[in-house]
Order: C-alpha cells, then sequence, then structure tokens
C-alpha cells in the first residue's frame, strides 16, 4: 500500500481496492462489506493503522489491520462525526469528539485544537462547534464543524 498523503487520505477504499479479499467462511466472495478506516498510530508516531472489518450474514466478523506510513504535508484533524444528536439536559464535551490531530510527521496536536460554539443542553435545537487545528507556530490549518442537535427526551 502507498504511503497516506494530504491528497488520498480521504480514499483509503480506493487506495486498498485489489489488496485485500473476504469471504464469508463458506466460499462465498463478501470483500464488497469490507469496512475500512485509517487512524493514527497510538504512539503518534508518523504511522497509521489501516483496519479493515467484515460481516457475513450469520453476524460473524473478521478483522485484520496493516500499518501504513504518511507522507503528509501538513496537519490533519478528524472528528469522530460530523453530526451528533443528543437529550436535552445530556453533557456535551467538545474534546470528546476529537478522533485525532496530528502533524505532517504524526505527532500529537490535540492540545493545539481550539473549539469555539456554545451547545445549551437544556434548550432543544441546532449548534454547530467549530474545531480549529494551528500548527506549532498557531497557524490555523484544518477547520472541522460538529454540528449538535438536542432533542427532547
Amino acid at each position: 500500500m502507498p504511503a497516506l498523503t494530504d491528497k488520498n487520505l480521504g480514499k483509503v477504499d480506493e487506495l486498498c481496492a485489489g489488496i485485500y479479499t473476504a469471504t464469508d467462511g463458506y466460499g462465498k466472495d463478501i470483500t464488497d462489506r469490507v469496512i475500512i478506516s485509517a487512524v493514527p498510530d497510538t504512539k503518534y508516531n508518523g504511522d497509521f493503522v489501516v483496519k479493515f472489518s467484515v460481516t457475513n450474514e450469520f453476524g460473524d466478523t473478521a478483522q485484520n489491520e496493516l500499518v501504513t506510513a504518511t507522507g503528509f504535508k501538513k496537519p490533519h484533524l478528524k472528528l469522530t462525526q460530523k453530526e451528533v444528536t443528543l437529550t436535552r439536559g445530556e453533557n456535551f464535551d467538545p474534546l470528546a469528539y476529537i478522533l485525532y490531530a496530528v502533524d505532517a510527521e504524526g505527532n500529537n496536536l490535540v492540545d493545539y485544537v481550539v473549539h469555539e460554539g456554545e451547545v445549551e443542553t437544556m434548550m432543544t435545537g441546532d449548534y454547530e462547534v467549530r474545531y480549529d487545528l494551528s500548527d506549532l507556530d498557531g497557524i490555523a490549518v484544518k477547520t472541522k464543524i460538529l454540528t449538535v442537535h438536542v432533542v427532547e427526551p
């Protein structure tokens, strides 16, 4: 697998095409059901762990992973999701929605993420939280938005 770069990080599925197959355990090809994700190595050493997971029609799940180097030129910020729904009164921790923030060498930059936008969990409505990742020089290089829906219980 080639190194993950700024341009191909969002295309991990395409990069992995043809390098794996999956069967249901009974000879039926279920390669089209494989779910692929890429996250930084927990040591933040510049590597990404590419995870493969597939579940057959009987509920059996198989997982595998590979480690690949990155060829990043700029920092990356990824949230756990783009939207979240909370019940009125539920606690909201904006930092809990940061999956990773890393620089081009894979160093952990979570402490450099600034978030803004108030979520009033006692009032129903839709809110936006903006996350900005700055590089070590304080220059914002990546922005993500989390939409928070607060609904009645």
